[in-house]
């Protein structure tokens, strides 16, 4: 963990410590774009304290839950309201215009990803684009099946009244297993 190996004397360098190394290895190709390091962490740099470039990433790789529908909503909110120091406006007040966009970029990101990953229907949805690599919203398809209507219609009943997890994750993977089978 960089916070127990590295001694930060600024803020945002403890605050980029603060949540660990999620993202990315020592063997990765990026470098910061303020100080040529490899920033170790996908929105900030361990190095400098920059707030990295903007890139698009998976909601659950962001937050390091797992991919799962059953999540844990407090740890969930934990991990936001660390990742959300990196990028908060306040903390950029200083910085460069560059850097503020990225940190607007970061936290727009941030904040939908947490509203994903914290509503039950949302998350379901967004696993099921995930599951069918589709980058489009999956509420946009058509679909004329009317038995699997019917069966979307009830998984989204049960969802909405909060049944058990384990009966929604076994639903979420036969109607995935369905989907793709369109």
């Amino acid at each position: 963990i960089l916070s127990q190996v590295l001694c930060f004397e600024t803020p945002m360098k403890r605050a980029v410590a603060a949540v660990g190394n999620p993202f990315m290895s020592n063997e990765s190709a990026n470098f910061c774009w303020s100080c040529g390091e490899n920033p170790q962490h996908i929105m900030a740099c361990k190095s400098c304290g920059h707030v990295q470039a903007y890139t698009v990433v998976d909601y659950f790789t962001l937050f390091e839950v797992p991919q799962s529908f059953d999540v844990d909503l407090e740890e969930l909110s934990n991990r936001n309201r660390s990742l959300q120091t990196l990028v908060h406006p306040d903390r950029l007040v200083n910085q460069s215009s560059r850097e503020k966009l990225y940190g607007v970029q970061w936290s727009q990101t941030l904040n939908r990803a947490f509203e994903v990953l914290h509503t039950p229907a949302e998350r379901a949805i967004y696993m099921i684009s995930q599951a069918l690599g589709d980058s489009t919203n999956v509420r946009e398809r058509t679909v004329h099946d009317p038995q699997l209507l019917m069966e979307m219609y009830d998984i989204q009943e049960k969802i909405e009244s909060h049944v058990d997890e384990s009966l929604l994750q076994e639903m979420f993977e036969n109607f995935k297993n369905r989907l793709l089978l369109m």
